[in-house]
């Protein structure tokens, strides 16, 4: 992958190699699919008027030991499987982080209220990602995409919530980074995933603040 430059007209520019497209569609597919059913439980209790705020998705409690996140393992399902290290909060505590900790009840009532919407927004920010790189799938060579400025956001914000849910499968709840010494094949692939979704980060908002 390219690093992402400049636009003469403002927007900005990158070429991937067509599998980096597709991880990176799939990836952002994965925090969608992660968080439809907050939005459509938060969208049904706007109908009925009520909701439970002490729900087990609002608390990020998608599973028993909070270890899983319903999604497939491997490189094609990123986001989800067990963590590799005991973490103090889930993939869904990153995405939908309390506001009030240490006071359940008034976190509860705050959840209540923005996680769906907070939920719906991004989900939208993951679908411009999706649209931005539709013509992977086809794509018999590189694939060029350009981004407008409100793409450019969309992306950002995308971008850290993926690289949220995988620190949370890294164990990452520091700046101490993930373990680059581990044995488990997997926990150095999910490592270097993570560093590489930062290097884009980093690339876009490099190339959406240059001004020259």
């Amino acid at each position: 992958m390219k690093a992402f430059s400049r636009a003469g007209d403002g927007h900005v520019t990158t070429t991937l190699a067509p599998d980096e497209a597709a991880l990176l569609s799939e990836l952002a597919g994965q925090i969608a699919d992660m968080l439809a059913p907050i939005a459509r439980k938060e969208q049904g209790a706007d109908a009925t008027g009520g909701g439970d705020p002490d729900s087990a998705a609002l608390r990020g409690d998608d599973s028993p030991d909070d270890s899983s996140d319903g999604l497939p393992d491997g490189p094609a399902g990123a986001l989800g499987g067990a963590t590799y290290r005991r973490t103090r909060t889930s993939a869904l505590d990153r995405l939908l982080p309390d506001a009030y900790r240490g006071d359940e009840e008034a976190a509860a009532e705050f959840r209540r209220f923005t996680a769906g919407d907070l939920s719906e927004r991004k989900i939208r920010n993951a679908a411009i990602v999706m649209a931005d790189l539709s013509d992977a799938p086809n794509s018999p060579g590189p694939v060029d995409v350009t981004l407008d400025p409100d793409s450019v956001q969309a992306w950002l914000r995308s971008l850290t919530d993926i690289r949220l849910v995988v620190a949370s499968r890294l164990g990452i709840d520091s700046d101490d980074g993930w373990n680059e010494d581990s044995d488990d094949e997997n926990e150095l692939m999910h490592g270097e995933l993570y560093d590489w979704l930062g290097w884009i980060q980093d690339s876009l908002l490099s190339a959406f603040e240059d001004r020259a």
